[in-house]
């Protein structure tokens, strides 16, 4: 029996679309598999790879959303798999290239090799990373979230895969995890969660002695990733709320400087543009509520 550390994020991967391509090709399991297999095998560091991509959903947006024109890629409403489809891979970060890679960590991890597993549930991808060399250290694994999610970035615009990262924060989720043997004959809860005042949770998840510390992360890993799932999703709609609310704001500030700039150029702009931008406002005040809502 040992002891696993990994952390929490949501990093999906998204194939790119060559010129050939087809939009109903991306609605197939076999673009999928054949465009990620392609993208992680340009990369020498990726070992073990495992993609089941079993089935592809699409939410439809509403067309008046506001922030359809500016988003090139959005998980919940662009093309992309759906339960229960996963990817799973080791990878290698020598620890030489781990703070060029993340400057602003104090210092490079003890550990070099990694799994990472994407999970799809119900409502969107989930990220676990976890540590596969024994001299891990659980007090900062979050971070490794961090690690993998800017060495896969680089590593893709290195080798010009047609693959890249699409992170949705927070990623590292804020609290370092870890999978621990309940010592024999001790009773208690199976989950032990300390707050810190500063810096990262602590969670400490016990399995039983009967199995190993394999199948407890992964027995956790599927009772984890349906409420993840959920989590991701509403702080991707809470994300487009602010957009929407960011659109909305740029306008507002735009139909007031034309009013208050002085000016021929300034009297020009409000007689032929502060209409349009007024009605532009409206519309956009009315089809944020309305969505929101």
């Amino acid at each position: 029996m040992g002891q696993i550390g990994f952390g929490v994020g949501c990093l999906p991967l998204v194939p790119k679309m060559s010129k050939q391509e087809q939009c109903s090709d991306v609605m197939t399991t076999g673009w999928w598999n054949e465009k990620i297999e392609a993208g992680l095998g340009t990369l020498p560091s990726v070992t073990n790879l495992e993609i089941a991509i079993h089935r592809i959903g699409v939410r439809v947006p509403r067309h008046n959303d506001i922030l359809l024109a500016a988003r090139d890629y959005d998980v919940d409403f662009t093309a992309s798999p759906i339960e229960p489809s996963h990817i799973k891979f080791s990878i290698v970060i020598p620890k030489r290239m781990q703070l060029e890679v993340t400057p602003w960590l104090s210092r490079s991890f003890e550990c070099e090799r990694f799994e990472v597993s994407i999970i799809y549930g119900d409502y969107g991808p989930v990220t676990f990373v976890r540590t596969l060399d024994d001299n891990e250290e659980h007090g900062q694994v979050a971070h490794i979230v961090a690690l993998v999610r800017e060495f896969l970035k680089q590593e893709f615009r290195r080798t010009r895969a047609d693959l890249s990262v699409y992170a949705v924060g927070p990623s590292p989720f804020w609290a370092h995890f870890m999978v621990l043997p309940r010592p024999s004959g001790e009773y208690g809860p199976n989950t032990s969660w300390t707050t810190r005042q500063r810096g990262y949770d602590l969670v400490h998840f016990f399995y039983s002695p009967e199995e190993s510390d394999a199948e407890a992360y992964d027995r956790l890993k599927a009772e984890l990733s349906g409420l993840l799932s959920l989590y991701y999703f509403l702080v991707r709609s809470r994300e487009r709320r602010y957009g929407r609310a960011n659109m909305v704001s740029d306008l507002t500030d735009t139909l007031v400087s034309m009013h208050n700039d002085s000016g021929f150029k300034a009297w020009l702009r409000r007689v032929f543009k502060s209409g349009g931008v007024a009605r532009h406002l409206l519309l956009a005040v009315i089809t944020s509520r309305h969505i929101n809502s």
